[in-house]
Formats: structure tokens, sequence, C-alpha cells
């Protein structure tokens, strides 16, 4: 697979409603029921779903249970969906003949979202739980979100493991499953089929130990036909709260009431058997939806998450599905942008919600999830576990710890207190030993410091879950590496595009990063103050940098620098090539890596006087598909790449050209669905999905 492109970026999908978990990334092997096996993408979330095969073709299925390819009316047409290699040539003349965009345009209106009543709800103004921020002096407000009221602390949640016994279509979990699934939820350590630990200790670790979730296993039985449970969602939940609340008894429900408002803090939803049977996927709603009114011992419910079992392919979910799911009930939207005309990944793999939730793979039963990504220090903050500091400009070198201690550092933009850049350390270790810089697999982590640039919009974050109109927010981020992945590693596009940080700071940046192995990293935020060692850490009760000028403590210092002589120090080497500027990323990019140079050299003992964060604005870039003539557009003359990619991430071919406007025969590429990106040097202009015919 080529290294600069993910695959799943090119997933195309449209406005969500509910939270809902983001496709598999990967092909999926699907048995038809003659036994013959295709291989599709999923697309999209639980408001709309649907497969295509590797090649971009729409699959439905039949009455009998066959994936068939689509007709242009978007419904199953006569020929049994079969990959490349085995289409007939009949078949293959078929799909040459429709215009697969028609094709999922109308199997678009076919399927409205599933969750339509939620944005009226939500523009209602419904806020459940936030505390009220105090407004304190004429300090100007950092804009944040707030974190709900039962985020920290020992705190307990039931979760419903459902079985159906309507005499249909009955499926339970057996005392076995039940401690399985309570041992993958709390067990410490927890390491059954390639887990990393259970989600407490997930938890646990992301907050350092300030947030400590118990998750209640409650089996119970409903008169409901699982099958049948995804076409009426909500008679489904009141089944089960009814059913859950009686088992867990009305003098034990306030174990489930942390912050005593009289509202269960949240709850989950377990349905016994693989997703694909129950019509639904993972997603988080909200009970009252469906009945407003009904208390149990005067308590009511009210978040959940509701996931299934299994996946698809029998392997047992893994962790990933219900952290990702159970963050939505904490009070995280998701950071990938589904909107109408292209699909914006977010910051996957790095990050749970996204299609980070997927990382960590099981050689034994297949499964995935099974390692996601720590909360990074916005999330984190988002909890309230901790305080991201801001910068300032500042003659002291400043330390920045593991993120594992709780700490970050900010730039705010001081017109402007809702867009920010944040700054944090991650060493690929841990649970983000499993992070990768160009698939979901098991290889070596990527280390560095995480860049991520905020927009923030508190009513986007808290009522519009990934909504087509992506100025709710933004969150973008760019990697600094190290020793062989020196360099800079952008992912995540932005909607809109991210300003460059000089746009709103021209006092100071980041400069001169040096790493101390992954305990630390230290920099200036002026270019002329060198960083020759990065000191080491010792715990203080306050907060600041540390001085240039000597191993000393600044007295409101939270990390303090251990004034010895055993400090190892590392010197600046001519040498050594900087590290590149962080290039900007246009709406609808993948993530790519830019080696800093042929050779890669190490971050590792030597610092930078680039400014990390200096970018340029970058303009639109648009692309037109003219039969098999691609016509490009770019905001300005001068040289760029053009270059086509498979939807497996192999280059097919490349262009360069110098003007504006570029036209570009793609006639001997064959056909079916391609990867177009345009760069200019390191930049990234445009990556966007065309389908040849």
């Amino acid at each position: 697979m080529n290294r600069h492109i993910i695959v799943g970026f090119i997933c195309l999908v449209f406005c969500a409603g509910a939270f809902a978990r983001p496709a598999n990334p990967f092909l999926i092997l699907k048995q038809q029921p003659d036994g013959s096996v295709v291989s599709v993408f999923e697309h999209g979330d639980e408001n709309y779903h649907y497969e295509t095969t590797s090649d971009g073709y729409l699959v439905l299925k039949d009455e009998d249970g066959f994936r068939k390819f689509a007709d242009e009316n978007a419904e199953p047409s006569e020929f049994k969906a079969e990959n490349v290699d085995a289409r007939s040539v009949k078949a293959t003349a078929f799909l040459k003949s429709k215009n697969l965009y028609k094709m999922l345009a109308r199997h678009r209106e076919k399927h409205p979202d599933a969750y339509p009543d939620q944005q009226k709800r939500l523009m209602e103004g419904f806020r459940l739980n936030h505390k009220v921020p105090a407004q304190e002096s004429s300090v100007p407000v950092m804009y944040r979100p707030e974190p709900l009221t039962f985020t920290k602390g020992e705190v307990r949640f039931p979760v419903f493991l459902v079985s159906s016994n309507d005499g249909t279509d009955e499926r339970t979990f057996s005392d076995a499953e039940v401690a399985a699934y309570n041992d993958q939820c709390n067990k410490e350590g927890y390491s059954e089929d390639s887990h990393y630990g259970s989600i407490r200790d997930y938890f646990k670790v992301s907050s350092n130990n300030i947030f400590r979730p118990t998750f209640d296993m409650v089996p119970v039985k409903v008169n409901v036909n699982m099958a049948s449970a995804g076409s009426d969602e909500g008679s489904f939940v009141k089944a089960v709260v009814k059913a859950g609340a009686a088992a867990i008894g009305d003098a034990n429900l306030n174990k489930y009431d942390a912050d005593g408002d009289k509202v269960i803090d949240g709850f989950g939803i377990v349905m016994a058997g693989p997703e694909k049977n129950t019509g639904m996927w993972g997603h988080m709603y909200w009970y009252s939806v469906y009945d407003r009114y009904t208390k149990y011992n005067g308590y009511k419910f009210e978040r959940y998450f509701l996931i299934a079992q299994l996946a698809d392919d029998g392997a047992n979910n893994g962790i990933g599905v219900m952290t990702h799911e159970f963050s939505h009930v904490l009070g995280l939207p998701d950071f990938y942008s589904n909107y109408e005309d292209e699909w914006v990944p977010g910051p996957s793999p790095y990050d749970v919600m996204t299609q980070g939730m997927y990382n960590g793979y099981s050689y034994n039963t297949g499964g995935l999830g099974r390692q996601p990504p720590k909360y990074s220090a916005f999330e984190r903050e988002s909890m309230g576990w901790m305080k991201i500091e801001e910068l300032k400009e500042s003659d002291d070198v400043y330390v920045l710890p593991n993120i594992d201690a709780n700490k970050a550092y900010s730039i705010t933009n001081p017109s402007n207190q809702d867009e920010f850049y944040v700054i944090e350390y991650r060493p690929g270790i841990g649970w983000d030993s499993k992070i990768s810089g160009t698939d979901f697999d098991n290889k070596s982590a990527e280390t560095g410091v995480y860049i991520w640039y905020v927009n923030y919009t508190s009513d986007a974050w808290d009522y519009f879950p990934n909504k087509g109109d992506a100025r709710r927010y933004t969150l973008a981020a760019t990697l600094v590496g190290s020793g062989s992945n020196s360099g800079t590693k952008q992912f995540s596009a932005s909607n809109p595009p991210r300003r460059t940080m000089a746009t709103f700071s021209s006092r100071y940046n980041v400069y001169n990063m040096l790493k101390s192995g992954k305990d630390r990293v230290c920099f200036s935020t002026k270019q002329s103050v060198g960083v020759n060692s990065c000191p080491e850490l010792a715990s203080s009760s306050s907060v600041a940098p540390v001085s240039s000028s000597s191993a000393s403590v600044v007295s409101s210092s939270s990390w303090a620098v251990a004034s010895s002589s055993s400090t190892s120090v590392w010197r600046s080497s001519s040498s050594v090539q900087p590290v590149s500027s962080v290039a900007e990323l246009s709406s609808s990019s993948s993530m790519v890596w830019w080696p800093i140079s042929s050779s890669s050299s190490s971050m590792e003992g030597d610092s930078s006087t680039t400014a990390i964060l200096e970018v340029s604005l970058n303009a639109a870039c648009s692309l037109d598909l003219d039969g098999r003539v691609l016509n490009v557009r770019a905001p300005s003359a001068g040289a760029k790449t053009l270059r086509v990619f498979d939807l497996q991430g192999n280059e097919l071919t490349r262009y360069g050209f110098d003007g504006a406007e570029g036209r570009f025969d793609l006639s001997g590429l064959g056909s079916g669905a391609r990867v177009v990106r345009v760069t200019v040097g390191r930049v990234l202009l445009k990556v966007q999905r065309i389908v040849l015919k």
C-alpha cells in the first residue's frame, strides 16, 4: 500500500443525525447465499450507510439475500455483486453503462436520515447536565467545551445486555458471555483476544486516574424481535429500559446518578448477536425522544449508547466501539465530518472519535478495535480532567511532558477566543502504540508532538453531530515526528480551511523543539531562544515554563527542572535539516507524510529554528471530470503535481503543471473509482474521489 494514502478517507458519506460510529475502514468479505464471496467497503454511519465494491459500485441486497449491483434507480439489478476479476462480460458492460453518482444520489433520496427528529430537538436548545461556567473579573473567557457533571471519580453505569424472547428470533446472552463482557468492560489488565486493557483501564489512563467508571452488567429479556428493532428503535429502547429498571430495582437506581439530579447519568444497550441482524449500527441517542415523562422511582433515563455484541464477521466487538459510543454519552462529538459533497475523515487513526476506534487487530479472530488511542489534551480538557496552559512569549524554555501527565499548551487567537492551537506530546507507547502512519494495523506507532488546530463553537459542539455544514467546529492536527519518521505529518482535513498561526499571532510561535526520549520535549516561543537541553521533570504544584539561562525552577511552574549534573544535554547540529513548516490541508484531504529530506534525520537530540506553526492559508482548488478529461483549477500559477491513485492507495500516474489550470486525459487508467491528489511542493491542495466510466 502506498504510504501516503489511507483507504478510510475515500468514503463518500452524507449528513448524520445521531452521534454514531463511522464505518469500518477496511474491505470486508461478504458471503453470498450461494457460497461465493464479494469484497465491499462500508460507508456512512448509523443515520445513513451503504456498501460498494472495491471499485466503487453500489451494492444492495435483494429479497433472497443476495448482494446485487444497483441500477440507476437504486434498486437491486439482475447482476450478482462480484469482484472485478469474477465478473461476466455482460455484468461489466452493465456497470460501465451506469452513472455511479446518479445511483448514489437516488439511493440517498430513498433513505433519509434515521433520526430526522433529532435536529429539531437539538435546535430547541436541549442541553443536559452541563455546568454553567462562572464569569470571573474582566479576564477574557477561553472558549472551551464545558464538561458534564459525571466525568470524575468513581462513577457507575448500567449496561443492559439484551436477549430476545419473542418466540420468533430468540437470541440470548449466556452466563459465560455476560461474564466475558463484564471482564471486557471492567477487568484490570484485560488482555483477551489481543485487547490492551478494559474500557475502565482506558478511561483511567486517559484521565490520569481522575475518571474511574464501572460498568454494571444487567442481563434483560424483551419480547421484541431483534431483527426488526432498527425499524422501531423507540419501542425497543422503552422495553429495554422498563425491563432494565425492574432488574436493577428501585432501591439501587441512585447508584447511577452521581450528580444527584434524578437523571441516570448514562446507560448502555448491547444487543445479543451480530450487528447486521439488528438493522442498527452503534450510536448514542436520548431516551426522552421516545419517552419524555416516564420515571422509575423518581429517576429518568436519558443518554444512552446502543451497540451489538458481535461485529458482522462474528468476532466480538472490540472495546473501541463501546469506547467511542460511551464517549458520546460523556459529551464528545464525532471528529469526522460527513457533509454532502465530500468526506472529511478527521484525525484517523489518531483519535477514538474517528476511525481510530478500530486501532488494534486480533490475529486470532480478525476483530478490530482492541487498542484505541488515548484521549487528546483537548478531549481531556472537555471532560474536566486537565487544564491546557496558554503559552506566552517568553525567554523561557517550555517543558512538555508525555500526555499521560495531563499537560499540554495552547496558543489562542486574541481576536477570536474560540480559535486556538493545542500542542501535546504523544509518544507511541501504551494505548497509542497501535497508531500507524498509513493504516489501522499493528505497525509501530507514529510518535511525536501533535499540534491540533481547533475552531470551537459551543452550539455546534453540543447540538450538531458531524452535520453537513462543517463550520460547527474544526479539528486538524500535525505530527512532528522523530527518528526514522522525522519531519511533519498532516492529518485531518479542516472545513473551512484552518488559519495560519501567523494570521492571529505575530508575536510568538513554537520554535527549537527538542525531544528527550519518550518522557518529554522542550521548545521555546522565541526563535532567538535556543534549546540545547531538555531538562528532567520533577512534579510540582504550580504551572509555568523553565528559565533558559539555567536549570533553576521558575516559582510558578508545574514542571520543575532537576538541577543536577546528571541531566543529559543534547546540542544542535548544523548538519541537521530543520523540521519543515506545517503544510496546509484542503477540506477533503487525506493523511499525508512529508519527509524533511531524502535521507531521514533524527529529531532526537536536535532542535530546529523553524517556526512549527507558521503555515500559509490555503485557497480553494477545484477538480471537474468531463468524460475522461480531468480539469484542475488552482488558486494561482506555480509548479504543481497531480497524482492519481486506485482505492488501495497505489499510484497509477502523475503529471506536473505550472499554470493555474490544467487538463489531463485519464483514458489510460481504466474504469472505476480513483483518488486524485494535487500538491504544490509539500502543500496539499486537494484530494478528491472521482469515478472513471
